[in-house]
């Protein structure tokens, strides 16, 4: 199934059933981003590949594609300035499979802090505020 797409208040949207439209709308309607199912390819089209960063590598296996990102989502990594990584607050959202390379910055640099900081009392999650 494809990856849900964060909605504009923080909220996420379930995907699209088969057979339905695969791409979000980012922007016109509020949404913080928008994505296209199997965007970079189906899976005999996944590739690896070495993030704008030139360090980063990537593991894209039948991955979607965003095709729009709005404030307050930050890029984190881009591949041919695009967005393949992204955050909001304490949520994460990546394209590519992280896991399967030897690289652990994501772990150690993003993931680590973001569980040994307490979450406000009353958060949710998507709550800007948390």
């Amino acid at each position: 199934l494809p990856a849900p797409a964060v909605a504009g208040d923080g909220d996420v949207e379930p995907a699209p059933a088969r057979g339905e439209d695969q791409t979000r709308a980012g922007g016109q309607d509020g949404r913080a981003v928008a994505v296209a199912r199997n965007g970079w390819g189906r899976q005999i089209d996944s590739f690896e590949a070495i993030a704008d960063d030139g360090t980063t590598p990537l593991v894209c296996i039948r991955a979607p594609r965003l095709t729009a990102v709005r404030a307050p989502t930050e890029a984190l990594l881009t591949l041919g300035g695009e967005p393949i990584r992204v955050r909001r607050g304490r949520i994460v959202g990546a394209t590519d499979h992280p896991e399967l390379t030897p690289d652990r910055r994501l772990h150690r640099d993003l993931f680590l802090p973001l569980v040994a900081a307490p979450a406000k009392v009353g958060a949710h999650v998507g709550d800007r505020r948390s």
